[in-house]
């Protein structure tokens, strides 16, 4: 897959914040996923990396499930799926989205 830019690049030469880098990870992530409501999206960490170059950001969001009648309502909740953006401190690109497991 290729990687895209975002438009949401540094706006100083300075190199991208710990604040900038959220905006990044969410507007990628609406490019990609524009179908859900940004009331289903959540940041849950930013982490600079070891080496320092770039940031990672994971973000949350509710996958609804398929409505099955068999089941009572309480149980058909939706799944918390998690996207860990990796995207670099100088240039603001994103490099890599993965799933992350778990909460």
């Amino acid at each position: 897959m290729p990687t895209a830019v975002s438009k949401a690049a540094p706006a100083t030469d300075e190199a991208l914040d710990a604040k900038r880098a959220v905006k990044v990870a969410w507007d990628y992530f609406y490019t990609l996923f524009n179908n859900l409501p940004s009331s289903n999206v959540s940041v849950e960490e930013v982490e600079l990396s070891s080496d320092r170059q770039h940031w990672l950001v994971t973000l949350s969001f509710e996958e609804p499930r398929r409505k099955r009648p068999d089941l009572p309502t309480f149980l058909q909740v939706p799944r918390q799926k998690f996207k860990v953006f990796k995207i670099e401190r100088e240039s603001g690109r994103v490099v890599s989205m993965k799933m992350r497991n778990g909460g």
